[in-house]
């Protein structure tokens, strides 16, 4: 079976049939697999352009061209320049198009919620974690693509650098650049990793010809901290999203770090469950990131897109040196990775990692992975993570200090007000302002009390001519 055949399940041509299928299963894996708690008059359904509020997504997305009418469906390869497709949109045009104008899937209510009902019960070992990515097949590829140090307590977790800091490192080589040099330098990134993965591709098939003979020089092993903290979850999700079998376990091996007690043996129907494209900037193509370009406002994002772009690149051509592509053909078969996925898994990550802050002290304390990796990785929390945004209407809210369920070690999203059938329950992402909102979620308010302008300006001197 492939993944294609996997994803396709109920409709060979995808789309909403194919998802209906998938949202079965997911809510399924859910309640059955991972313990969660879903009240029964809960239920997931594919969102619409607005939600019904005042968020909508900053640009709507098109059907990339068809390759049946000469076009290119993937911007890893093809005839089509980089410029002119986004990245990060996976599948069939028929399952993109659920998306091309839509900001995501839905929870609504089926029938009446009351006050102070639980809406989700979640068991932290339902969640991904820094716990369970460092004990994972995808975390653990990752993790022999660094060079070790030579004392044998090296820290899963001491092998990658914090994203944030990372991300600063890549601004500062382009604080200087106007929005031209931006968009050229975003361009060329995507163009340079597009060549490498397709070069790596063809290594990978050759070794797999071979008989997976892996015999490379060690050499070209990442450094310590080079690789993002963010990379290990991109794999992941990759991993879990797209494996040619049905339910790809977390973690194969016996040896190594072990998994949270009482986690799912897989994230598949998690994984699968998830959009096919999402419209945060670090997907656009060349003429929407030059909206960004085109006004003053628009500059810092654009700087921010073009350093998250560039460490995506970065640490996905250090990667590949490393020999990912070809070292863990069981994890990561033959072309299983490419730009557009690990844009994807990007920008899925992005949108849906909560800060270990904003949630209870039980969850990440007393844990394997140390707090300061909490708090750098954070954590993705299914079901929750479908839940959209609204300040003044959210009904749900968790509990931050509630002794009971600690001790049980579940989450539980309580309603704060009655929720008429029918009607799409929120939580309330935090007071951001709307760059960070597109950045993050790929999505603005419409009327934003905490939006702002950064203006600008010089003195000049009086007796310049000029004056």
């Amino acid at each position: 079976m492939t993944y294609t055949d996997i994803i396709h399940e109920g409709s060979p041509e995808g789309g909403a049939p194919s998802l209906k299928s998938r949202l079965v299963r997911f809510r399924k894996w859910a309640t059955k697999k991972a313990g969660i708690t879903v009240h029964g008059a809960v239920c997931i359904v594919n969102g619409e352009a607005t939600d019904g509020q005042r968020n909508a997504p900053v640009l709507l997305f098109e059907p990339r061209p068809d390759p049946r009418a000469g076009g290119n469906n993937n911007s890893s390869g093809g005839s089509n320049p980089s410029s002119e497709v986004r990245c990060g949109a996976i599948d069939d045009p028929a399952d993109r198009a659920m998306y091309d104008r839509s900001i995501g899937c839905q929870v609504r209510t089926v029938r009446e919620l009351k006050k102070d009902e639980v809406a989700l019960s979640i068991p932290s070992s339902a969640m991904i974690t820094p716990d369970l990515i460092a004990a994972s097949d995808a975390g653990q590829a990752l993790f022999a693509c660094c060079r070790q140090p030579s004392s044998d307590d090296a820290n899963f977790w001491d092998m990658f650098g914090a994203t944030s800091k990372l991300e600063k490192n890549q601004a500062g080589k382009i604080q200087q650049s106007n929005g031209t040099q931006l968009l050229v330098k975003i361009l060329q990134q995507r163009k340079q990793l597009e060549t490498m993965l397709m070069k790596a591709e063809r290594i990978a098939v050759e070794v797999l010809e071979r008989g997976g003979n892996t015999d490379e020089p060690r050499s070209k092993l990442t450094s310590p901290g080079a690789i993002s903290r963010r990379a290990p979850f991109l794999a992941f999700l990759i991993h879990q999203r797209f494996a040619d079998e049905q339910n790809p376990s977390v973690a194969s091996e016996e040896e190594g770090p072990m998994v949270p007690e009482g986690a799912p043996e897989t994230f598949a129907p998690y994984a699968r469950a998830l959009p096919s494209s999402i419209c945060l900037p670090i997907c656009w193509k060349r003429n929407e990131l030059a909206l960004l370009a085109g006004c003053i406002p628009g500059m810092p994002a654009l700087q921010k897109v073009a350093a998250r772009t560039m460490q995506l690149s970065m640490e996905l051509i250090a990667l590949v040196d490393a020999g990912l592509l070809w070292r863990f053909p069981s994890i990561f078969q033959p072309g299983m990775i490419t730009w557009d996925r690990w844009v994807w898994a990007a920008a899925v990550y992005e949108s849906r990692v909560l800060p270990a802050s904003s949630l209870p002290a039980w969850i990440w304390s007393d844990t394997e992975s140390p707090p300061d990796v909490w708090e750098s990785c954070g954590v993705i929390i299914p079901f929750l993570d479908m839940l959209n945004h609204e300040d003044d209407s959210a009904q749900v809210q968790w509990k931050t200090a509630d002794e009971e369920d600690a001790s049980m070690k579940r989450l539980n999203i309580v309603t704060d007000e009655k929720t008429k059938k029918h009607m799409q329950i929120y939580r309330n992402y935090g007071t951001l302002d709307n760059e960070h909102f597109m950045l993050q979620f790929g999505f603005t308010r419409m009327t934003n009390p905490a939006d702002r302008v950064r203006i600008a300006w010089a003195l000049v001197d009086g007796d310049s001519p000029n004056a």
